[in-house]
């Protein structure tokens, strides 16, 4: 079992590693909109984290998470991709210009579903439905329109 652990971390810090390097030289609205994913990143690990703790969460964390998460959804998201902005280092799939509905339909959605969250922390619920909800229109959007 130690060695199975060993290795998934092994794996895990390469997986960084290369995703750090493939940012590299990003600049202008590339580098805006990974530093933006990046930052959803860490509020959306930081509330798994506070619903992780069962009883003891912290709600107010919560909220204020998944508030940087609705912020950097819906119309702020799309907007980090204008036409003409899928060149490397983007890992952004050229369907996000060619059904840019659907796309946007998506960052609404995750917007949506992070001020349902952010509600439900406020009112002093465990919002393990509303995180799982939100989690899986993230890995929706990356599933169709990230490399």
């Amino acid at each position: 079992m130690r060695i199975h652990a060993g290795i998934l971390a092994i794996v895990g810090a390469f997986m960084a590693l290369a995703a750090a390097h493939a940012h590299e030289g990003a600049t202008g609205v590339v580098k805006e909109r990974m530093d933006s994913m990046k930052t959803v990143a860490r509020a959306m690990k930081a509330i798994k984290t506070e619903i992780a703790k069962g009883d003891a969460f912290d709600a107010g964390a919560i909220a204020e998470n998944a508030g940087i998460v609705q912020r950097h959804s819906g119309e702020a998201l799309v907007a980090l991709f204008p036409e003409g902005s899928g060149h490397a280092p983007s890992e952004a799939r050229p369907e996000v210009w060619s059904d840019r509905a659907t796309f946007a339909e998506l960052a609404d959605d995750m917007s949506q579903l992070a001020a349902t969250l952010k509600a439900e922390a406020q009112a002093g619920a465990r919002p393990t439905q509303a995180f799982a909800d939100l989690a899986g229109a993230c890995g929706r959007c990356h599933k169709w329109f990230r490399e």
